[in-house]
């Protein structure tokens, strides 16, 4: 099932969920790549059939000139400074969100690309925030600063033919994330600047191990 969140949000986005989501079921943003919109990543949310309510946000930035949309302009020299403010205006979102759905705990965030940077800035700044991090085909940004101590999982994926974001660039983001004390997975795929289906079925598999509800036991009757 698929709605719009309210327009008075400070980010836009629209919410993909199982039929049967209920108050306990898990939240993941996701944040798209440079170029694409929350209409046209709402297919990789599909992709993903997970048992969660996937919040598909939206850049606030003009991308192009076809209606694409970005979330910071990687040719400014205030990038980074931009990038950060993205983190801000998610930090609102979240609060919205934890408001909307309070059963739903701590959410995750999964990005490609251009998203995959923000989450992978958020999983070095800002580790209180999520529960998990997923980063697809992404590297840290130049003046991206960390925290140390344990901070949400993090799931890096790269691929090996990546011309946009060379694999090295998100095995560097990994290593830089474990020595702040970060738990990281890394997996790797024969591929481009891409999402196929070997990377859907990794990230189902992480998000079952970090972000799944758990089970409650019936009680027991006397």
């Amino acid at each position: 099932m698929e709605h719009r969140g309210p327009a008075t949000s400070k980010i836009l986005y629209r919410v993909v969920e199982p039929d049967d989501a209920h108050a306990a079921t898990p939240v993941l943003v996701a944040l798209h790549g440079r170029g694409d919109t929350a209409a046209g990543f709402v297919g990789l949310a599909r992709r993903l059939e997970l048992d969660a309510r996937i919040i598909v946000t939206e850049a606030p930035l003009p991308f192009g000139n076809i209606g694409g949309r970005q979330w910071f302009d990687a040719t400014s020299a205030e990038a980074t400074q931009q990038a950060r403010a993205r983190l801000d205006e998610l930090d609102g979102l979240l609060q919205e969100l934890a408001a909307r759905y309070p059963g739903a705990g701590k959410p995750g965030l999964i990005g490609f690309s251009q998203g995959a940077m923000l989450g992978l800035m958020a999983a070095a700044e800002r580790p209180d925030r999520y529960r998990s991090v997923i980063a697809l085909s992404g590297r840290l940004m130049e003046g991206a600063s960390g925290i140390a101590g344990d901070g949400p999982a993090i799931l890096v994926v790269a691929g090996t033919k990546d011309g946009i974001i060379p694999q090295a660039d998100s095995w560097s983001a990994a290593q830089t994330l474990e020595g702040l004390g970060r738990k990281v997975e890394r997996f790797s795929f024969q591929g481009a600047h891409s999402v196929p289906p070997t990377a859907i079925e990794e990230v189902g598999r992480f998000f079952h191990r970090t972000m799944a509800p758990t089970p409650t036991t019936p009680a027991k009757v006397p």
